[in-house]
């Protein structure tokens, strides 16, 4: 499926903040992303109750959990992208041979 770094971002932050649609959240862990960056970010989502498990069973996961969903919101929106194993600023990115630019 293709989405934005900002839907993506949009999906993450209504869920954590508990303003997205019902089914949102299912359509975002069920369907694999067509972006490979993107699609690291959901199965991370994906693996989060695992990694740290609810304290409640109404929980998506821990606390400790949501943290690192909200880390990967502001990663997201502050338009970060590793090419080649190298974190780059937005005002950094550029064309590399056999590498891609942020969306």
């Amino acid at each position: 499926m293709k989405r934005t770094r900002e839907e993506v971002a949009k999906t993450i932050d209504e869920f954590v903040n508990g303003t997205g649609r019902q089914w949102d959240w299912d359509g975002f862990t069920s369907i694999r992303l067509d972006d490979p960056e993107l699609e690291k970010v959901r199965q991370k989502c994906v693996a989060l109750p695992v990694e740290f498990p609810p304290t409640q069973p109404t929980d998506y996961c821990s606390p400790a959990g949501m943290e690192v969903m909200r880390k990967m919101l502001s990663d997201l929106r502050a338009r970060r992208v590793t090419l080649r194993g190298k974190r780059l600023g937005s005002c950094e990115r550029r064309l590399r041979p056999g590498g891609l630019t942020s969306q």
